[in-house]
Formats: structure tokens, sequence, C-alpha cells
């Protein structure tokens, strides 16, 4: 979330339509233990599956970052 947090929900009032136990913090914390910055509507949007693949996405970028530092 890069944006302050109150004006990206004000962008995305759609997030009180999600459970905040069953997809809110179980999807906020997989996003921070990755580093990762995504919008509130990315990141609730998703299906499962989108929201996995974009984990994937992200982790296999920072291996090929971690790999190309190590070479340099």
């Amino acid at each position: 979330m890069g944006k302050d947090g109150a004006e990206e929900v004000k962008e995305f009032p759609q997030y009180f339509a999600f459970s905040l136990e069953n997809r809110i913090k179980p999807r906020h914390v997989e996003v921070v233990e990755q580093g990762l910055d995504l919008s509130l509507a990315v990141m609730l949007k998703a299906t499962d599956v989108q929201f996995k693949g974009l984990l994937s996405e992200a982790q296999s970028q920072s291996q090929a970052q971690t790999v190309a530092a190590a070479v340099l």
C-alpha cells in the first residue's frame, strides 16, 4: 500500500465487503512477508489463484535479482 491507508480505502470502498479474518488479514500478512507493495484493490479483488500467482511471480523476480546481484 503505497498510498495513505485512509486514502486508499476511500478509493476502494469495496474493502469493507471482504472478510477481515478470512481474506484481508491473511493476504496482508503474505504481502508484508514478501515485501510487496500491492494496492488494496489488487490484493483483495484477485481470486485465490491469481493472488498466489502474484506472490509466486514476485518471489521469482526477487530470486532472479538475488542471483544477478551475486553474479555481479
